[in-house]
């Protein structure tokens, strides 16, 4: 390792601990983490790459608040409670974290200004890669700013992402401002622009949704230095691609929105694309319908066999070569509502495009990742399952474009039902038209299947090829709430 910084000039940058861990890791052997530098000499580079992504980090520390003003609170509300009425006794202090009593508790955090370096700038990372972009200087309205990292560090992602509270203290006017930012697009914002924001929407956040943005960005600045070690220093990088995989009604949707937000406002082109917006025609299902009769895995659309794999390869292909100013790929999309919700593709004239260069591509399904068992297992499950089954190892197509993997996991794939007759029965208080309780269940049975045959490798393993360093697997509990496995 000392000698391949040498060789490419690198300098060792020490990754600090807390005092109170030092003891425990001084018996494992340690290699320096490493700046990363544009280089010709890729595999060198690479390597560095390699050992600086799998250096080991310490523990997340204890979730104590030390300030005055949230020490004062006098009620304590457990970090990964879903809501104040869920916090629990029995939990230590230690792991406890006090927001101001006032009422309602809030954070007010800075706002994100125009003057954010442009994502062709530069290719590569800064030394020891930042926690989250750089924001430019703004007004500080963290009350107090001191006491925000202490509150992310309560986060059970936060040592999963590779993040210490160190970390995010010395970033944390951008998880301030790229707080703000989120709390705007997801509606949380009064008016005025001021952030009065419940326990639960800043968990969900500065918890939730930052960590799991940190965690991506830094995963681009690593594919951008590998790009340039490779060569590739004066070109842009091909864009990275992210493959999020989670069950249906787990809040997949808004997890990549806010990504894709949190990129846009860093100057990051992102394009989010779908499986569901590659599913076969109106035409296509039904000669997939009839080739099986009485196979209800096969009778609507959703499990492996029922989209049209081609379209998806080209799709990502084009998007992986939009590296040129100007380029435009058009994403296609689905309209699920035609032909009595049974689905078509809409017609290209209304797919949106997205010009290039683009520098992350968000790909998401609830069956990414799944990977085919042996056809005594999946008829073991359901016997219809064998068919889904065979068709599933065409998939490794859209697996193979993927450079990173987020795997969103629960403990119970019951709760799709649950989630999703929430989301049905909320559609019909708002008197849109909505499925019914036993509509609700025949929809999801259909897919129960592929989830308790595919699932367990998928957890246990993560998508078959797919780098252990450039993968996070984050559990959720019922509330889709982040929690410690």
């Amino acid at each position: 390792m000392e000698a391949i910084a040498s060789s490419l000039g690198v300098s060792r940058v020490p990754i600090s601990r807390p005092a109170s861990q030092a003891a425990s890791h001084t018996a494992t052997p340690r290699s320096p983490a490493m700046t990363l530098v544009a280089s010709s000499h890729g595999s060198a580079l690479r390597e560095v790459v390699h050992q600086a992504r799998n250096f080991p980090r310490a523990s997340p520390p204890q979730c104590v608040c030390h300030s005055a003003s949230l020490a004062q609170a006098g009620r304590h509300v457990h970090p990964h409670s879903a809501s104040p009425s869920s916090s629990s006794s029995s939990s230590s202090p230690s792991s406890r974290f006090s927001l101001p009593s006032s009422s309602p508790r809030h954070l007010i955090v800075c706002s994100l200004k125009e003057g954010l370096p442009s994502s062709s700038a530069s290719a590569l990372p800064t030394p020891s890669i930042p926690s989250l972009p750089p924001v430019p200087p703004g007004p500080a309205h963290v009350i107090p700013a001191e006491d925000l990292p202490a509150f992310v560090a309560c986060s059970p992602l936060l040592q999963r992402v590779g993040l210490s509270q160190a970390d995010v203290q010395r970033d944390v006017r951008a998880w301030g401002a790229l707080g703000h930012e989120l709390a705007q697009q997801l509606g949380f914002l009064g008016k005025g622009g001021k952030a009065q924001l419940g326990e639960a929407q800043l968990r969900r956040i500065f918890q939730y949704y930052l960590p799991v943005f940190s965690w991506c960005w830094r995963q681009l600045q690593l594919h951008r230095a590998q790009a340039a070690g490779g060569g590739a220093a004066d070109a842009q990088a091909a864009p990275l691609v992210i493959g999020i995989s989670a069950p249906q009604g787990c809040g997949k949707t808004t997890v990549v929105e806010s990504l894709e937000h949190l990129f846009t406002v860093t100057r990051c082109t992102a394009a989010t694309v779908s499986i569901d917006d590659f599913y076969l025609t109106a035409q296509g299902q039904a000669a997939l319908r009839e080739a099986h009769p009485g196979n209800r895995l096969l009778e609507l659309r959703g499990n492996a066999g029922s989209h049209d794999l081609p379209l998806g390869v080209a799709t990502l292909s084009a998007l992986k070569h939009a590296t040129a100013p100007g380029t435009k790929v058009a994403l296609p999309r689905y309209d699920k509502s035609a032909f009595s919700g049974r689905g078509d593709r809409s017609p290209p004239s209304q797919w949106p495009a997205v010009q290039g260069p683009v520098d992350v591509v968000l790909f998401e399904g609830w069956m990414l990742g799944f990977q085919p068992v042996h056809h005594d297992a999946a008829a073991a499950v359901d016997p219809q399952l064998e068919e889904v089954n065979v068709r599933l190892a065409e998939y490794s197509a859209w697996h193979d474009l993927v450079d990173a993997w987020v795997i969103i996991q629960v403990a119970d794939v019951d709760w799709v039902f649950e989630w999703r007759l929430q989301a049905e029965v909320a559609m019909r208080a708002t008197g849109k038209p909505g499925m019914t309780d036993d509509q609700v269940r025949d929809f999801v049975t259909r897919y129960i299947p592929a989830y308790k045959a595919y699932l367990p490798a998928l957890y246990a393993d993560g998508p078959r090829g797919s780098d252990p360093a450039s993968t996070l697997h984050l559990d959720i509990d019922q509330g889709r709430n982040p929690v410690a496995k």
